[in-house]
């Protein structure tokens, strides 16, 4: 006795739950490989784009660092020829500059010392006519000299044979 429709046997039904499943799971392995690889090229792409895009960033930077280096070296390199230049002017020109400096210093200082010296002169003559009692005055005539009374007197005095007028000091009794 039969109740219901007909069916197939369980087996047929498993058998073709299992067939349909595993198709549809090789369909999903299809779509995932499929969708896998289309990452992976994408990925390999992007890497290698990035990759020669920092190549070509690297490459400009250092080419711009050779140039900056090459200029500021080019630079160093005229400073220092300027440098040895003049280097050479002061040792071509120095010696002799110094040379005559020293010249100039050692004649200024001796004419410096000649006229101090001659200052020095003057002012002890007439510190010591001062003393002596004879005091002196410039005139336009010449020198003219005065003789201090209390210290001095004039007098007529023997020198080789000769009569000459003298000072003799004055002596106090």
């Amino acid at each position: 006795m039969k109740i219901g429709p007909e069916r197939k046997p369980l087996s047929e039904r498993l058998n073709a739950q299992t067939n349909e499943t595993a198709t549809q799971n090789k369909d999903f392995e299809a779509k995932a490989n499929a969708l896998l690889n289309s990452i992976l090229t994408n990925f390999k792409t992007d890497c290698e784009h990035l990759s020669s895009n920092a190549l070509s960033t690297i490459e400009a930077d250092m080419a711009n660092l050779v140039l900056a280096n090459r200029r500021a070296i080019s630079g160093i390199t005229a400073t220092m020829r300027a440098d040895l230049n003049l280097i050479r002017q002061l040792t071509r020109i120095g010696p002799w500059l110094i040379t005559i400096s020293l010249i100039l210093l050692i004649a200024i200082s001796f004419a410096v010392s000649w006229f101090w010296a001659q200052a020095m002169i003057s002012s002890s003559e007439e510190s010591a006519l001062l003393r002596a009692g004879i005091t002196t005055y410039q005139t336009p005539a010449g020198e003219m000299l005065i003789v201090d009374q209390t210290k001095l007197t004039l007098a007529t005095c023997k020198f080789q044979g000769r009569t000459v007028a003298c000072m003799r000091p004055t002596t106090t009794h």
